[in-house]
């Protein structure tokens, strides 16, 4: 995947991963945005690499939970 691609894949997957969180935690969007945006979930979410941007955004909340709760995330298998 080239790297355009990705930040395309990216542009379209990150606003859904918001909608969810702000579902799954009951917040804000701007309280999720800041959640995600600040997290070590997101700094490997926008490494290519790492393939998460592979999950559903209902994963993602998920594994942002977790993290927020532990302090580490569990990653699928």
């Amino acid at each position: 995947m080239t790297d355009l691609q990705f930040k395309s894949v990216l542009q379209l997957n990150t606003p859904l991963i918001i909608k969810e969180i702000t579902k799954t935690l009951n917040i804000t969007q701007k309280e999720a945005i800041e959640l995600f945006y600040g997290s070590n979930l997101y700094e490997k979410y926008t490494e290519e690499n790492t393939k998460l941007w592979h999950y559903s955004p209902v994963v993602m909340a998920d594994l942002l939970s977790q993290e927020l709760e532990n302090g580490e995330i569990e990653y699928p298998s």
